[in-house]
């Protein structure tokens, strides 16, 4: 069912865009702690995926900062382009879902750095953004009527 977009489900679309941009943006941030050479360090998703071959971090890892990025790529594609569908918010829920469940399963409670707590907590915003989306959809326009 195609509805038009109300100014309140663009400034949703909107807020969803902005805010799978700072999931992107988190993924420079200091993502995952791991021992490595008797030393613990931080390692940023981009390093992961584009950094040097020398630091001994489990491919498991690696693939996990390859989820990391595809989820909030989907996520803000899904929103800018989809304008009349319900799709955007489908994705955003979903996304969140899978976000939180990744960060949580694959990188673990010790592990975690600034960056993948930022995520945790911009992904339950997103959650919430994404139902705010829904409902706003089902819930009809009253500002017409008097």
């Amino acid at each position: 069912m195609v509805i038009e977009e109300t100014k309140t489900i663009k400034r949703i679309r909107i807020i969803q865009c902005i805010l799978f941009l700072f999931e992107i943006i988190l993924l420079t941030l200091p993502y995952i702690g791991g021992m490595v050479d008797g030393k613990y360090r931080y390692f940023t998703c981009v390093d992961l995926l584009f950094g040097n071959t020398e630091n001994q971090m489990p491919i498991a890892i690696r693939l996990a900062s390859v989820v990391f990025l595809i989820i909030p790529i989907i996520g803000f594609f899904a929103a800018s382009f989809d304008k009349t569908r319900n799709i955007k918010n489908i994705i955003g829920i979903a996304g969140s879902g899978i976000g939180v469940c990744a960060i949580v399963i694959m990188i673990g409670g010790e592990a975690l750095a600034l960056g993948s707590m930022l995520s945790l907590l911009l992904y339950l915003l997103i959650f919430f953004v994404s139902m705010l989306g829904v409902f706003s959809r089902i819930i009809p326009n009253n500002t017409n009527s008097k």
